[in-house]
């Protein structure tokens, strides 16, 4: 059934088949009843319905698997639990974890480092990919058992490889983040003594990923013995800004505890997630001052809960944003003349 441009620029149309017209008039592509040709001056209405797609981003998931990651959380504590079955816990291990929970929305990948003998650094990974856990589970998922993490702390070299790696995808994709938990000091290939030396590896790899390739880096430490001098440095070079920023300085993340890890990640995973909607077809027409957008059959307010990035862009605001990111089935709708939009 067709329809055109009727009154306030809205699609209507006045008949689907020849029976809804009058004897002499038929129902033209256009809804309409006419005897002859359809008006030239009434705008045929487009129908488009599009699925505006969210931007989606790539967290890669860089785990520190050096021996000071089977102790306790807290070290002479056994009330908690050990390092890294405390990550498989937030990460993995059960369908609340942060990665089964929102592989549809988010690119995952992983990787375990450490430095083990002559190889350095030592990782085991998988490629960032939607819906990626159960691949991720079956690739590294042994790897958290309490007994297996061994070797030194090269945290520098890995972030440049993980880097590396992120660089070669495309950033029209969406944001590119690396996500690091780590529990001790970083060394160097050359020395596990060498903390200063690794320390600025960490700086320089972090700091080069943001000015080369836009990519972020977001700082977790699991337990206390990571220095609050160096998480703030990597902090805050991972999201541009001088190492020694004070006055606005970046959000490192620190956890002393299981409950801390799955709020940091959550918290981590939250903030980079996209309230950003790609609006794809024929936008050439629309009347972009007089649309309309409604979450869950709300209409939202223009600049004050929604904006346009781009042409083809929307983005929600602030509260609506963080409803959005809450809903589990968010219904998101943008509508303009003679166009509709259905997220």
């Amino acid at each position: 059934m067709g329809s055109y441009c009727g009154s306030g620029s809205t699609c209507v149309s006045d008949c689907g088949s020849n029976d809804d017209c009058d004897p002499g008039n038929e129902c033209n592509d256009r809804g309409q009843c006419q005897a002859g040709t359809p008006d030239p001056d009434i705008d045929s209405c487009v129908g488009i319905t599009v699925v505006p797609e969210a931007v989606v981003p790539t967290v890669h998931l860089l785990i520190d698997h050096s021996g000071s990651m089977e102790w306790n959380i807290i070290r002479d504590d056994t009330s908690t639990e050990i390092r890294i079955v405390a990550l498989d816990n937030a990460l993995l291990a059960s369908a609340d974890s942060v990665v089964p929970r929102l592989q549809s929305k988010v690119r995952f990948g992983a990787s375990l480092y450490a430095e083990h003998r002559n190889d350095c650094p030592w990782l085991s990974s998988v490629d960032p990919a939607l819906d990626n856990y159960q691949t991720i589970d079956d690739a590294i998922g042994a790897e958290f058992g309490p007994t297996q993490p061994s070797g030194g702390t090269p945290t520098g070299p890995a972030l440049a490889e993980v880097a590396a790696e992120l660089a070669l995808r495309d950033p029209s994709e969406g944001p590119r983040i690396i996500v690091l938990a780590t529990d001790g000091e970083p060394n160097t290939c050359a020395s596990r003594d060498d903390t200063a030396g690794g320390r600025q590896q960490s700086e320089d790899a972090v700091a080069a990923a943001f000015d080369t390739d836009g990519i972020e880096t977001y700082v977790l430490s699991v337990g206390s013995e990571v220095s609050a001098d160096h998480l703030q440095r990597l902090a805050n070079l991972g999201r541009g800004k001088a190492a020694d920023e004070a006055a606005d300085p970046a959000p490192y993340y620190q956890a002393l505890s299981a409950e801390d890890l799955v709020a940091a990640f959550d918290t981590i995973v939250r903030g980079v997630r996209s309230c950003s909607f790609d609006l794809t077809g024929d936008l050439a027409n629309v009347d972009r001052a007089r649309g309309a957008v409604t979450l869950d059959g709300t209409e939202l307010v223009k600049d004050v809960d929604w904006q346009f990035e781009s042409p083809a862009r929307l983005r929600l605001l602030g509260a609506t944003c963080d409803s959005f990111l809450d809903a589990t089935e968010p219904a998101l709708e943008a509508s303009f003349p003679c166009k509709i939009f259905i997220p």
